[in-house]
């Protein structure tokens, strides 16, 4: 095989590489999730809705069923595949701690972070 031919082969070999890992990272949708949490100790987490407004809906009438004042909410996407950062925060001790997770596991493993340390009152910022 000529030089020339070699080094065609590995330009085309990377493209085809570069392509097949945008393919995939396309693959990975963003999909709303809303928290809101009461200084009362009441929290909500919702990130299975269609929209920002269901999800936030939902979480707001949670805590005003429970006759819970919203203090505090956060809103945004997450990676439905791809790993997600970011951290809890809670009425108690004003301190946050960094989450990670694949897809939805985030919101799982921040609900468990927050009930193994105690924490009541918790949102997520999911960056």
């Amino acid at each position: 095989m000529k030089k020339s031919h070699l080094i065609t082969t590995l330009i085309l070999g990377c493209v085809l590489a570069i392509t097949g890992i945008e393919q995939a990272n396309s693959q990975t949708s963003r999909l709303p999730y809303c928290s809101a949490a009461s200084n009362q100790g009441g929290a909500w987490w919702t990130w299975t809705q269609s929209s920002i407004p269901e999800s936030c809906y939902t979480a707001y009438s949670k805590l005003i069923g429970w006759n819970q004042k919203i203090d505090w909410h956060y809103k945004g996407y997450y990676r439905s595949n791809g790993l997600n950062k970011g951290k809890i925060l809670c009425n108690q001790g004003k301190s946050e701690k960094k989450v990670i997770g694949t897809g939805k596991d985030i919101f799982e493993n921040g609900i468990n972070m927050g009930n193994q340390l105690g924490w009541k009152g918790c949102v997520i910022i999911v960056e």
